[in-house]
């Protein structure tokens, strides 16, 4: 169980699935070991109104976080989730740079 004095003024309470693709056969052993660790309304009061709420996705509703709380003002779930596509795109971008770089040095094409 969540030891909620912890909690009490935490400024971001980030959650994230249970069961990763790769652990889908543990489903029912992760939601029975993480029973009480539901990022809910009564949690995110605890810290106060400034809290915001941050997933790393895709958040199993109902099951890690509540409908509620991921659809609050102060979810930043999806904001998140756009500075992290943009920061992906960015990063290939610099890897196929990159390798194209390395490829034209290889070839002695400069």
């Amino acid at each position: 169980m969540i030891q909620r004095k912890l909690l009490r003024g935490a400024d971001v309470f980030y959650s994230d699935v249970w069961a990763s693709m790769k652990q889908k056969e543990e489903v029912a052993y992760r939601r029975q070991v993480f029973k009480g660790f539901q990022v809910d309304e009564a949690l995110m009061k605890l810290a106060g109104p400034k809290a915001y709420l941050m997933h790393c996705l895709p958040a199993e509703r109902g099951v890690e976080v509540t409908d509620g709380v991921i659809e609050a003002p102060n979810s930043i779930v999806i904001l998140q989730s756009q500075i992290v596509e943009i920061y992906d795109r960015h990063t290939w971008k610099e890897l196929e740079r990159s390798d194209a770089v390395a490829e034209r040095y290889m070839y002695g094409v400069r």
